[in-house]
């Protein structure tokens, strides 16, 4: 469900960065054996972010988007958001 501010193509290059920054962030200290699965987690939480985030702004803020990111992981862990996981898997955002 898009909010208002929501826009598939004024939003592209936005969402492609932000997937890139996810990229970097999940791969800092990742187990090699984890890096395959990374741009995929990366895309999928990105997700999650742009359709939460109550504004443009909000989305974009790199001053939260630690925090945000690990609010994500807490109600994953608790099963509470759409972030889909392979069935076993048990690590962390």
């Amino acid at each position: 469900m898009k909010g208002r501010w929501q826009h598939d193509y004024r939003d592209f290059h936005h969402r492609r960065d932000m997937v890139k920054t996810l990229i970097k962030m999940l791969s800092t200290d990742a187990p090699q054996e984890t890096l395959d699965t990374i741009p995929t987690r990366a895309k999928q939480i990105e997700l999650v972010l742009y359709q939460q985030a109550p504004t443009f702004d909000d989305y974009i803020d790199m001053t939260t988007l630690k925090d945000r990111i690990k609010r994500l992981q807490e109600c994953n862990e608790a099963g509470e958001t759409g972030i889909i996981r392979k069935r076993g898997e048990n690590r962390g955002l």
